[in-house]
């Protein structure tokens, strides 16, 4: 799909007053419930971050969804930067899952029309991008499933608080097997240059070498074919 599909009036408005980040943030809400109710034979439609890497099945994450309507994970920010919960909210815009069902439906409705209303890079009267809005889902929406699994949404603010290990090539967090990894403030200057994380996070040297890695190596292949073409 084109990205005029998706801009509808209201949308248009709101792309008018606010920044392309702002924007992208944005259109989190606004894309998931296009595709959603444009498609009503999809079951479940998974909204997810472009800063995120795969190293297995999720099926975990659908299997702890069973019949509930929504999915939400945590932060889980490690103990030192639990500072950050009253700025960035409980739960992370990384990966949200919605069942198209009337909870699935008005929940994601809801946040679409939240968004479009405010959704800028500021804490202002408890909210944050499109993202603190999220903390209300468990109170005011029934069938809403907080992730549980501490292999999804593995990141820079919570890795350091897990027992982090590796074993023939899994890497397990807290004994359980890493489902994705949300490489946050990762900054790709090109093929070998690259800054991990902000400095905000001390993250371990196995770290890096379990989980970047593979994820550097994988993209420096998709830049040389990137390079090849272009």
């Amino acid at each position: 799909m084109r990205l005029s599909e998706v801009e509808s009036p209201d949308v248009l408005v709101a792309k008018k007053n606010r920044g392309v980040g702002e924007y992208c943030w944005t259109l989190s809400s606004v894309l998931t419930h296009f595709v959603l109710t444009k498609n009503p034979e999809i079951e479940m439609l998974s909204y997810l971050d472009s800063d995120l890497y795969f190293y297995m099945d999720p099926k975990p994450i659908y299997d702890e969804m069973m019949r509930k309507s929504i999915g939400i994970i945590r932060h889980n920010h490690a103990p030192k930067l639990r500072y950050m919960e009253k700025r960035a909210g409980i739960y992370n815009v990384a990966m949200v899952l919605f069942r198209n069902d009337p909870n699935g439906l008005e929940c994601l409705a809801v946040w679409r029309e939240q968004c479009l209303n405010w959704c800028y890079n500021r804490l202002e009267d408890g909210k944050f991008g499109d993202q603190m809005y999220l903390d209300e889902w468990p109170t005011r929406y029934q069938g809403v499933q907080v992730i549980q699994h501490k292999g999804a949404d593995v990141a820079p603010w919570n890795v350091t608080g897990y027992s982090v290990t590796e074993s023939k090539g899994t890497i397990f967090v807290n004994a359980q097997p890493l489902i994705f990894y949300h490489f946050h403030s990762l900054k790709y200057f090109g093929i070998g240059n690259v800054q991990y994380h902000s400095y905000t996070y001390a993250i371990s040297k196995e770290v890096h070498r379990w989980i970047y890695d593979q994820y550097l190596s994988d993209m420096d292949d998709v830049m040389k074919d990137v390079y090849r073409v272009y």
